[in-house]
């Protein structure tokens, strides 16, 4: 199952003029150094990479290509050549400080060009000086290319809000969702769903209201089972919702993942399983259809269909130790493995 990850932020640096002069000249040398390997234009110069995200992204993405031009550069404390972007320079930063650095006087350029604009159009409101916490919402490079997104068109009060969330929106069409979202809807999005908030802006209206009915603690269960799918679960028929939610800790991790997709139908064949065996069962169900797993459970028909006829088989089976949960796990994939076909043309013809 694909979790939604949290993601490493390096800290700003706080760099003294001597460092800064060292860093500044690292970063010069290397850029003299690709051009002469030809992996970035020849006629590239410092201030260039400032002036234009697209360029900066360019100079970026060779570096880390190829990080052996700076093996005489970036050493770590005992003079060691330093391969990565997390351990400490002989200077006292890492290389995703000096990365962070690099984009943010990028953007500092993109959002002092806009507030002048706005000034010049007559437009209210913004400050000059850019405040901490847009600072802290510009760190990677993948973020090069929406600049001018944040710049111009995010709220400044959202940064705030969203603070490190900030770093899950990876995709203009995200951000611009970010940017037209109110102030406290996102509140309402952050605050159920912290991380997952923009899947939840994205989720269908049924979801978002049965989510605000049901609260965060009911998300935080169902998430740590099913990870970014939750979303599927708030779009059940209510009736199923009310029961699953009614289960104990055990028998709805025996449910795992796939608890966020169950019909009525699928959930009285599956409901009175043992426990121990339900586990396994429901394991091996997930191996052999992968993502399909969810819409077969979610599909009216598939329990009479399928489903309710090998529970049958299995729901009194021993699984009692790991041994033999193993075993149940093994002969269930092989019983899916050998209906599979036949279970995948009834999905494409209903």
């Amino acid at each position: 199952m694909s979790y939604l990850q949290d993601i490493r932020v390096p800290l700003v640096a706080d760099l003294d003029a001597e460092v800064k002069d060292v860093v500044l000249g690292s970063v010069k040398l290397v850029i003299k150094r690709l051009k002469e390997s030809g992996k970035i234009p020849v006629e590239t110069e410092y201030k260039d990479l400032l002036a234009d995200p697209a360029r900066m992204g360019e100079f970026i993405t060779a570096y880390k290509k190829d990080r052996s031009v700076s093996d005489d550069l970036a050493l770590d404390a005992t003079g060691k050549p330093v391969g990565d972007n997390w351990t400490e320079l002989v200077c006292g930063v890492t290389m995703a400080q000096i990365e962070r650095l690099l984009v943010f006087t990028c953007f500092k350029r993109i959002y002092k060009k806009a507030f002048f604009e706005k000034k010049a159009s007559g437009a209210k409101g913004g400050k000059r000086d850019i405040p901490d916490a847009i600072k802290r919402a510009i760190a990677f490079d993948w973020q090069l290319p929406f600049l001018t997104l944040y710049a111009e068109r995010m709220p400044p009060a959202h940064y705030k809000l969203m603070e490190d969330n900030i770093f899950h929106a990876q995709t203009a069409e995200g951000i611009e969702k970010i940017a037209r979202t109110s102030a406290g809807e996102l509140t309402r999005a952050l605050e159920l769903t912290d991380k997952y908030f923009l899947m939840f802006l994205d989720a269908p209206e049924i979801a978002r209201g049965m989510l605000q009915e049901k609260g965060s603690r009911e998300f935080d269960r169902m998430e740590t089972l099913a990870g970014k799918q939750v979303f599927r679960f708030f779009s059940l028929d209510e009736q199923v919702m009310v029961e699953v939610l009614g289960l104990s800790d055990d028998h709805l991790s025996a449910f795992g993942p796939l608890v966020v997709s169950l019909s009525l139908e699928s959930f009285r064949a599956l409901e009175d399983m043992p426990v121990n065996a339900l586990a396994p069962f429901m394991r091996a169900f997930l191996s052999v259809f992968g993502e399909q797993a969810y819409d077969l459970l979610a599909r009216d028909g598939f329990a009479g269909e399928f489903l309710k006829n090998n529970v049958s088989i299995f729901r009194d089976m021993d699984a009692s130790d790991e041994n033999e949960a193993e075993h149940v796990e093994k002969s269930a994939v092989i019983k899916w493995q050998s209906m599979k076909a036949a279970v995948i043309e009834w999905l494409g013809a209903t």
